[in-house]
């Protein structure tokens, strides 16, 4: 008996806190980033070229470490 007034009651307290928090976490408004923190396009595709560039080298470095051959067409 005492177990399903326990579970009931337990139940309801999570469900009330719940429905309490959900109004404020709806009414939060989205802050867009601070104009200095955004880059443009071209900053982030010239990133990523390097970044690109960066891990193949270390990729071929690591395959001629362990012994690969370079591939077929390359200087």
């Amino acid at each position: 008996m005492m177990r399903r007034w326990t579970l009931f009651a337990a139940a309801a307290v999570l469900t009330a806190v719940a429905w309490w928090h959900w109004p404020a976490a709806a009414q939060r408004v989205f802050e867009p980033a601070a104009a200095a923190d955004m880059i443009t396009f071209d900053q982030y595709r010239d990133f990523r070229t390097r970044d690109l560039q960066q891990r193949q080298t270390r990729l071929a470095r690591q395959l001629a470490a362990a012994g690969f051959p370079r591939r077929q067409g390359e200087p």
